[in-house]
């Protein structure tokens, strides 16, 4: 259920990441979820969107040229105006175990026949 299906009006996510393709997919998801999305490529970016809108939720990358996650949550935190504002890291350097796993269990599907 989205938020404004909860009668709280449409929920505006800001989507912080260097990587296009990540931008792209978090916001069909979050647009899938009923919500607004707002995109900025960088910290920089995110803290000029910040002045046109308050987002409800931040989703950053924390590795990024320039103003990384973690720096673009210290100031975040650091204002009064944005303070509040809940902030998800995300980063597809969790990621790497679980495409080396998969990569493995494929590569032993093909040599013995596995199903999965």
């Amino acid at each position: 259920m989205g938020y404004a299906q909860k009668g709280m009006g449409k929920a505006t996510v800001l989507i912080v990441d260097d990587v296009e393709i990540n931008r792209v997919l978090l916001g069909e998801i979050i647009k899938n979820m009923g919500c607004d999305f707002m995109l900025a490529k960088s910290g920089e970016e995110a803290l000029l969107k910040l002045r046109e809108r308050l987002p409800m939720l931040v989703l950053t990358d924390i590795s990024m040229p320039g103003i990384d996650g973690y720096e673009l949550c210290r100031i975040l935190k650091d204002d009064e105006r944005t303070r509040n504002i809940p902030i998800i890291f995300i980063s597809a350097l969790i990621f790497r175990p679980l495409t080396s796993s998969l990569r493995c269990l494929r590569c032993r599907r093909s040599i013995d026949g596995t199903a999965f």
